[in-house]
């Protein structure tokens, strides 16, 4: 079974309570509780625990806000993947942060798609584009 993560509300810590038809998940500071769960029977005869599923259910997070990102953002993600999205067309890149110590030329963030083609991050806002974290829902691939 899959460990407990801390609870979602408070980060207490978790834990289950069982008896002989159900399960469920409560936090022990805030009191916060998953639904019961009984063992679930699979058309193929097999058979998912209610531990396990109480387990599922309290460890399930929703994904979290993916709005566009900010250059301070950009700048702690040197190396990462990211999602550009511009005239309609969506496709991963990489970030490369370049910072310019002496301050002349100033710090440059840099995305290198997936085809090989490289922009700044002011070059991809120019052009009324929008960096992500991940690929938004909806986006088509390009």
């Amino acid at each position: 079974m899959e460990e407990l993560k801390p609870c979602p509300f408070c980060g207490g810590e978790a834990w289950q309570e069982v008896n002989s038809k159900k399960a469920w998940t409560r936090c022990a500071q805030c009191g916060a509780t998953t639904a019961g769960f009984q063992d679930f029977h699979n058309t193929d005869g097999s058979i998912i625990d209610r531990r396990v599923m109480a387990a599922g259910a309290w460890n399930r997070r929703a994904a979290p806000e993916n709005k566009p990102l900010t250059l301070y953002q950009l700048r702690q993600m040197d190396g990462e993947r990211v999602w550009t999205q511009f005239r309609g067309l969506g496709m991963y890149g990489l970030v490369a942060y370049h910072s310019d110590p002496d301050g002349d030329d100033g710090d440059d963030i840099y995305i290198t798609n997936n085809l090989g083609g490289r922009s700044t991050f002011e070059e991809i806002l120019s052009q009324g584009g929008m960096v992500y974290a991940r690929r938004p829902e909806g986006s088509e691939t390009k």
